[in-house]
């Protein structure tokens, strides 16, 4: 009898818990960095905000206590802070406003949060290192799916390099593969193509997949706000055991195929998506080592790869 007691006891704590639980309210935040934010109360279910969002088991796993963060695009589930300490950590003042419900899918659709943005990125970056260190860029094309480096991006960084002036050097890389266009001095022109290896640093290695990066690397819980995106520090090892630290900034307009876990471009550069989200690889440091792009903005190129004689 006294077991049987226990039991029903421990069932109706539980289901109190549960209840109470069940009755919080759960609050939407919509802020804009340096205005602060304006909170609501969510009214819909946890799986309906999801739809909503066009995420899957985003804001349905989060906690009673959380907080649906949004700025832009860009969602956030928040289970730490306030909703005073949200308001003032995006710059707002005073106390936190709240407003009527919003139309959380009214709100997605409106900021065209849901449109795949396929434009060509120019991405600028810099690289600094005992054996190399340089500034450049490259562009990458979502739509053709591959990555180009002209030769005013290739002097750029290998300035200095023995001979380099001499010759002009365009880069392609695509289907796996790096292919160099080179005019030499006398104006021959020849093309090597070979198997992309990432000789620079990256956390995203070869077969990569979203299951082999979660389980290598873990959130070290700082934050900042560089390049207009939000972005989060993650911390590993690299394949020789050092510590690999890099920065993801959240990108959710860049859509990569549903199959596809990233997009890597040139020199450890590109885009890799966690939980349906797009992220672009902002910084990779391992000690004496450190990568970091310093602009993300529009561009497009322009590059004829006929007449050149391939010489492998």
């Amino acid at each position: 009898m006294k077991k049987i007691l226990l039991a029903l006891l421990s069932i109706l704590v539980f289901s109190c818990a549960s209840d109470e639980e069940a009755g919080k309210v759960q609050y939407l935040a919509v802020c804009s960095y340096g205005n602060g934010c304006e909170f609501s109360e969510i009214l819909l279910d946890q799986k309906d905000v999801d739809i909503a969002l066009g995420r899957e088991h985003f804001w349905a796993q989060a906690g009673p206590d959380a907080t649906l963060v949004l700025e832009g695009c860009v969602a956030q589930v928040d289970e730490e802070r306030s909703i005073e300490e949200i308001h003032a950590d995006y710059g707002g003042s005073g106390d936190p406003k709240m407003v009527e419900p919003v139309d959380i899918a009214r709100y997605i659709s409106g900021m065209g949060c849901l449109q795949c943005d396929t434009e060509t990125k120019k991405l600028s970056f810099e690289i600094s290192s005992v054996e190399v260190s340089g500034s450049a860029y490259f562009y990458i094309n979502f739509k053709d799916k591959e990555s180009f480096m002209p030769n005013a991006a290739y002097q750029q960084f290998y300035k200095g390099a023995e001979g380099i002036r001499d010759i002009v050097i365009d880069q392609l890389v695509r289907n796996g593969y790096v292919e160099q266009y080179i005019i030499d001095q006398n104006g021959g022109k020849y093309m090597y193509r070979l198997p992309v290896q990432q000789d620079y640093l990256t956390p995203v290695e070869g077969e990569f997949t979203e299951g082999d990066f979660k389980k290598a690397f873990k959130k070290t819980g700082n934050k900042r706000r560089e390049l207009d995106m939000y972005q989060e520090e993650y911390e590993g090892f690299s394949e020789e055991g050092e510590v690999l630290k890099f920065w993801l900034g959240a990108t959710p307009e860049i859509c990569l195929a549903p199959d596809q876990f990233a997009f890597m471009g040139m020199y450890g550069i590109g885009y890799i998506k966690i939980d349906g989200v797009t992220y672009l690889l902002t910084e990779a440091s391992i000690p004496g080592y450190r990568m970091r792009i310093t602009k993300v903005e529009k561009g497009s190129y322009s590059f004829n790869p006929s007449g050149y004689t391939r010489l492998n």
